[in-house]
């Protein structure tokens, strides 16, 4: 212990002078690249000196107990390492300062009151014996000691959380009036101070940016403005939420709380509605998704179910943890609460055995969101086994009122979202069985303002909300079609059909890529037949409204499925998909969802997949599906390689293509590269598709390497 004592004491020394030159010449500092990661450290270390020091005001509690010498040596072993751990974390601290994004006044309090430790500590500690026999400086420089320690402590909180932190949870905090308030702050906001703002405000600026108030939004940081309204794709803000988590660009940083898929999705609708921090949410289409997105938001960030006690018992996490997917996402109401809500999403890869798997959580399931799945009768009996349901979603579903006694039998309903839905009059019946029904949205539906005014007396504890009435002479823009089809991947035979909610709207479509005109391209009535692969673009046109925005679907034809398939190189990350098969599973990947079982990812390696046949078959033509995210790197192969051969070891290479790079940023996209070639009668296929090696400079990440995704590879020949 003398040995520790001596260490101590020279360290303790030493590291005062070092920190006094430091803090002197600290203008002139400059921390070399090897000394960055100590720093970094600073948050790490600093808990072991507040915990060592704490148990100062501990041990004089056990004084008597364990006797005078014993107390001493417990205590100069407590300043011993007290001293080291206050001096190393100081300076560790030191070096972390010289990072940008830090306010200098929090910042230079939290420092001095550093120093001011290290003085106190060194004090006690070359003090120490002398000190011990004299109770009133021993306990004044010991209390003194402690406060600065708490001091300390508060101000490096304050940097890293904010100046309210600790106390934040029990202030009740501004109500917000989700219906007149400005989207913007009723959604918005409440995503960005979770998950941003720790880390982008005014003490503590990363890259110069600050979140934390609306002129610095505004203002963006030392990378330019966060967003540009015009061209949402290209916002910087998009750009970082949607990059692969092991990028370091990446936001928020690895091992901070992320952004769900659903607050992506609301960013994003929002920054391409505009970015309007004044409107409110009555002032958008209805229509929109952002309203859809923005209302589920709000909903959660109110959390009426919160505050309430519930008596069933919570689930089991394994169980949460299994339900839990791309498509079903499964999440408590609040920390405190056994309560659950659950999100079914992306229409197109529905499966009724998803709210059937819910049923492992019946009892504790009290929010469903069924947005836009293509649910029918027999999903909606499924629904009687949920007993505390309190609030469904059913917006853009095909429900009507015909098909909707089941929800009478869920007692605890209080809210219940039927827009843009077949719902007409005959919804009363089912409202005169739900007794505990308190909000009912029937936005774009058959009920109108005055069926709801005959409505009203006889239930008068239900709020109808019939979303935004328009002036009948002001022009609202459309909602673009939509894509009959649950698959881009048609069967033999299978037509492509189209459709839009809207009553009246036409459709026209091309199918050479060309845009959509209003006046050449073809009406869509019927269903059609695709050849090979095919982009369908779509707009959507009525008198008296501004037509919409284009869609556009690459379609697939299936063609020659092979005996087997072996991926020869390692995917990249965890974009392992569901293994081999995932290249001829007949499952097509949405661009925006890359991290669905649907996809490979490859960044390091090139996607090298070997394809056999039973027998030799003839093959043509081999296409290459893949995803286009340039916001998250994700670009079009460099280089496609097509190799065929009688065995894997006899292989020769048929056909190389080089698919056209984007020059500016565009929508998230599936596409196909086809490669023909003269027939070919071989039992064994190898496609290999390299990544890009460099993004462009126009790239927000210029220099980077890119990503290779890839959901299908399909042959076509004389025997298909």
């Amino acid at each position: 212990m003398k040995l520790l004592s001596n260490i101590a004491a020279q360290v303790g020394f030493a590291g005062l002078i070092l920190l006094g030159f430091l803090l002197v010449f600290e203008s002139y500092l400059s921390i070399p690249v090897w000394l960055q990661p100590l720093g970094r450290m600073h948050p790490l270390l600093l808990h072991l000196p507040i915990g060592v020091l704490a148990l100062l005001a501990v041990i004089p509690l056990v004084r008597k107990e364990i006797g005078e010498e014993p107390y001493l040596k417990v205590r100069t072993f407590i300043l011993d390492l007290g001293l080291i751990l206050t001096i190393g974390t100081s300076l560790f601290g030191l070096f972390l300062a010289q990072e940008e994004g830090y306010s200098s006044d929090t910042l230079s309090t939290h420092k001095w009151l550093a120093v001011a430790l290290c003085l106190l500590v060194y004090i006690l500690h070359a003090w120490h014996h002398k000190l011990a026999q004299n109770s009133a400086w021993n306990k004044g420089l010991t209390f003194a000691t402690l406060g600065v320690l708490v001091a300390t402590g508060h101000y490096g909180g304050a940097i890293t959380h904010g100046e309210n932190y600790i106390w934040q949870p029990l202030q009740s905090g501004e109500e917000i009036d989700l219906a007149s308030s400005p989207l913007f702050a009723a959604a918005i906001a409440p995503i960005l101070d979770s998950k941003c703002n720790k880390c982008h405000n005014e003490r503590k600026a990363k890259g110069k940016l600050v979140m934390s108030t609306r002129s610095g939004l505004l203002q963006g940081g030392e990378n330019g403005p966060l967003w540009r309204a015009d061209q949402a794709d290209s916002s910087l803000l998009l750009k970082r939420i949607h990059l692969p988590l092991e990028i370091e660009e990446h936001m928020p940083p690895e091992g901070k709380p992320q952004l769900s898929s659903a607050e992506k999705k609301l960013l994003e609708e929002w920054i391409r509605a505009g970015a309007d921090m004044d409107k409110t949410l009555a002032q958008y289409d209805p229509q929109s998704p952002l309203v859809a997105l923005a209302q589920e938001g709000m909903a959660s960030k109110a959390n009426p179910y919160a505050k309430k006690g519930y008596d069933f018992p919570a689930a089991s996490s394994k169980v949460i943890a299994e339900l839990n997917s791309p498509f079903c996402a499964v999440y408590p109401i609040s920390a405190s609460s056994p309560a659950l809500a659950a999100r079914i999403s992306v229409r197109e890869y529905f499966k009724p055995s998803f709210i059937r798997d819910l049923k492992q959580i019946k009892r504790q399931l009290v929010y469903l969101n069924l947005t836009d799945l293509p649910i029918t009768n027999e999903e909606l009996v499924e629904l009687k086994d949920f007993p505390n349901l309190e609030k469904l979603i059913l917006n853009g579903t095909e429900v009507s009122g015909s098909n909707l006694e089941t929800i009478g039998t869920l007692d605890a309903l209080k809210s219940l979202a039927l827009s843009n839905t077949k719902t007409d009059s005959t919804l009363v019946e089912l409202l005169r069985e739900l007794d505990n029904l308190e909000e009912l949205y029937v936005w774009n539906t058959a009920i109108d303002s005055n069926l709801v005014e005959s409505w009203q007396d006889e239930f008068p504890k239900v709020n109808f909300h019939l979303g935004f009435e328009p002036d009948l002479s002001e022009k609202l823009k459309m909602s673009p079609p939509t894509l009959a089809n649950d698959k881009m991947l048609l069967r033999p035979g299978e037509l492509a059909a189209l459709k839009h909610s809207l009553p009246g709207a036409v459709i026209r479509y091309t199918l050479d890529g060309e845009e959509p005109d209003s006046l050449e391209a073809t009406i869509y009535q019927d269903p059609m037949s695709i050849d090979g692969i095919t982009t369908l673009r779509a707009k959507a046109y009525r008198d008296g409204w501004d037509a919409s925005e284009t869609v556009s679907f690459t379609l697939f034809q299936a063609g020659i499925k092979p005996s087997a398939v072996k991926v020869l190189q390692a995917t990249s990350g965890n974009y392992r998909g569901s293994g081999d098969a995932t290249l001829v599973d007949a499952e097509k990947g949405d661009a925006s969802n890359f991290r669905s079982p649907y996809w490979l990812g490859f960044q390091d390696n090139p996607l090298d997949a070997l394809f056999t046949f039973d027998e030799p078959k003839k093959v043509d033509e081999i296409v290459l599906s893949y995803a286009v995210n340039m916001s998250s790197y994700i670009m079009p192969p460099k280089k496609v390689e097509i190799w065929g051969g009688n065995g894997p070891n006899s292989m020769q290479r048929l056909h190389t293509s080089t698919p056209q790079q984007p020059t500016a940023y565009g929508p998230n996209t599936v596409e196909a590269i086809t490669v023909e070639f003269p027939p070919m009668e071989y039992s064994h296929y190898k496609v290999v598709a390299f990544p890009v090696t460099r993004l462009p400079e126009w790239h927000g990440g210029a220099g980077d390497k890119g990503w290779v995704f890839s959901d299908e590879v399909l042959f076509f020949g004389s025997d298909d």
